[in-house]
C-alpha cells in the first residue's frame, strides 16, 4: 500500500494497494478480481472515512451515517496469484 498526506489539509489518500491471493482454481478470473477489489475499497473505506465509537464495550456508531467509498477515491489496484 502506498499512502500519500497532504501537509496542508491533512488529507489522507491511499495512492495504490496490491493485493496477494491463495485462492487456489479460480473459475471465473473477472469475478474473482473483481471481489478481490471490492473487498480492498471496503477495507480502505474502513480505515480512511468510517468511525466506530465504543462507549461502555458496546459500538454505539450507525452505519447509516458513513460515506461510501467512491470511485476517485479508489487507488490503482494490482492483483497477484
Amino acid at each position: 500500500m502506498e499512502v500519500g498526506v497532504n501537509s496542508y489539509t491533512g488529507e489522507t489518500r491511499i495512492r495504490r494497494m496490491l493485493a496477494e491471493c491463495a485462492a487456489g482454481r479460480i473459475l471465473n478470473p473477472k469475478a474473482a478480481r473483481t471481489q478481490v477489489i471490492g473487498a480492498m475499497t471496503m477495507g480502505m473505506g474502513a480505515a480512511l472515512m468510517e468511525e466506530l465509537a465504543v462507549e461502555r464495550g458496546t459500538a454505539s456508531s450507525s452505519t447509516t451515517t458513513w460515506p461510501a467509498t467512491r470511485c476517485p477515491s479508489t487507488p490503482t489496484s494490482r492483483i497477484r496469484r
